[in-house]
């Protein structure tokens, strides 16, 4: 749902978004996911051009339970930050640059306390950032080319704060602040930035509601650096910070439930431009304990453009991402 849905909890998915909101959940709920994802890369370079395919499927699970009629708690295992890069070589008469994959993955362990007073509700999470990377290097010279690999792992911690106010039956609003961290191995330093999002539900009609959400992410020099990868095109490292839009609507109707969602992110590289994100799903609750979801999301990312002061185009990046997903949730 665009990740707009922060304030109001359906299943234990909201612990990626706003923690405090699991006080909602009146018996102890486990979600299951995977996403099977793809993302589509064409370069062009000095006139020619080259593209590259990479697909990953990225599994998740959450767990909330009531402790009592005041505290709540869950545990989260999702992905935090993910990417799978390739580069091609370029060449002017001699290599500058190696064909490159990079591959780093940070999986968040996060287990959640909350607290819930009338109709507020405090939250707060511990992070263990557990991180998988790979560096994948063809270097070519005058005596041909050489393949070189590098995977390893490394690890580290972050937390959270998050509150979740209903206001009346029709309205809630919820806010989190992921913190910043870093953590390092020989091989790559990771500087992770803070998140501060925003989030309110409005119930428009008994079947009807509507999220949005508001984020700001402080990922000016912050990233992912490799020591042996200089990251030419700057995919790895921000150069500014990002604000994000999202709105989403779900419709319930019997057991099915439809929703369908846009996100609006500014792009964090020095080309800019507004990444946009399009998203729907389904639901179908088979019992009163076991729902499925289904999800598709397309990315549209801002292309990315290095032109001559006559107009004439030297180097051109077009990003294209398709997402599948498919959920479990189980009340206990």
């Amino acid at each position: 749902m665009a990740s707009a849905n922060g304030a109001i909890a359906t299943d234990a998915s909201i612990l990626a978004l706003a923690p405090s909101s699991i006080t909602q959940l009146n018996s102890p709920t486990v979600t299951a996911n995977v996403t099977f994802y793809e993302v589509t890369t064409d370069y062009d370079l000095f006139g020619a051009e080259t593209q590259y395919k990479q697909s990953d499927p990225i599994p998740a699970g959450f767990f909330a339970t009531p402790l009592n009629d005041n505290w709540s708690a869950g545990l989260a295992i999702y992905s935090r930050t993910a990417a799978d890069i390739s580069i091609p070589q370029i060449s002017v008469i001699i290599p500058l640059t190696d064909e490159t994959r990079v591959r780093p993955i940070t999986v968040s362990v996060a287990p959640t306390l909350a607290y819930r007073w009338s109709q507020v509700s405090f939250a707060a999470t511990l992070e263990y950032l557990y991180t998988e990377y790979e560096l994948y290097q063809t270097k070519c010279g005058f005596r041909g080319c050489n393949d070189s690999k590098q995977k390893d792992t490394t690890s580290g911690f972050s937390g959270a704060l998050s509150a979740t106010w209903i206001v009346n039956p029709n309205l809630s609003v919820a806010a989190n602040h992921k913190f910043a961290t870093q953590y390092s191995d020989n091989n790559i330093q990771l500087e992770l930035p803070s998140i501060t999002s925003l989030y309110a539900t409005w119930r428009a009609t008994k079947n009807l509601d509507w999220h949005f959400s508001y984020s700001y992410t402080d990922w000016d020099g912050k990233g992912i650096r490799y020591s042996d990868y200089s990251d030419p095109f700057g995919l790895l490292v921000g150069t500014q910070n990002s604000n994000r839009l999202a709105t989403s609507v779900e419709y319930r109707l019997s057991d099915w439930s439809f929703r369908t969602g846009i996100s609006a992110d500014e792009a964090i590289d020095a080309f800019g431009g507004i990444d946009y994100r399009y998203r729907f799903g389904i639901g179908y609750r088979f019992t009163d304990n076991l729902q499925g979801d289904f999800s598709a999301v397309f990315e549209d990312y801002a292309r990315k453009e290095y032109n001559t002061s006559t107009g004439t185009n030297l180097i051109a990046v077009q990003n294209d991402g398709t997402a599948i997903g498919l959920g479990l949730t189980y009340n206990f």
